[in-house]
């Protein structure tokens, strides 16, 4: 998949604050084999796991998901799961994830996100929160589409708006 070609470029990334010694650039993950991707999931960031093993999606929160998606009848090797920003955000005082940021968030979406969109022709693309769907539509909040299909600009692929799943 042409996703991969930009792996070299994406580990040495420093387009924004959020790349720094100790954090590592995750990319996207592809569950299954096959080289079409129909449904993309798009999420916020990486977590602590994803920093260290630098795969996407992992751990208990990642299995969940991938059971609620086979729950659905999607098929886990026709989906795609990567996030808005590339790099971890770490944690804040509290001990709790940082949220990305504004920039790091608008840096990553036009130097990685919109590549993978445009590189992988989703048919469907599921936010997985607020502010993927930002990115995406950000005339639109979450409490206000909920449960609708907006229809992409310029484009024949659907988008989802997605709940966070408790």
């Amino acid at each position: 998949m042409a996703t991969n070609q930009l792996l070299p470029e994406l580990h040495n990334c420093t387009a924004c604050r959020l790349s720094e010694p100790g954090i590592n650039p995750v990319p996207g993950r592809l569950p299954g084999t096959k080289s079409t991707v129909k449904y993309l999931f798009i999420g916020i960031s990486p977590g602590k796991d994803e920093n260290q093993t630098r795969e996407s999606f992992t751990g208990a929160a990642a299995e969940y998901l991938d059971d609620l998606v086979k729950l659905a009848g999607m098929n886990l090797e026709e989906c795609y799961f990567t996030n808005i920003v590339k790099c971890w955000p770490q944690f804040n005082i509290q001990g709790k994830q940082k949220k990305p940021g504004k920039i790091p968030m608008a840096t990553c979406s036009e130097k990685w996100l919109i590549g993978e969109i445009l590189d992988l022709k989703p048919e469907v693309i599921i936010t997985l929160g607020a502010d993927p769907l930002s990115v995406l539509y950000p005339q639109h909040r979450i409490s206000d589409v909920h449960g609708q299909l907006l229809d992409a600009d310029k484009s024949s692929m659907e988008v989802v708006r997605q709940l966070n799943v408790p």
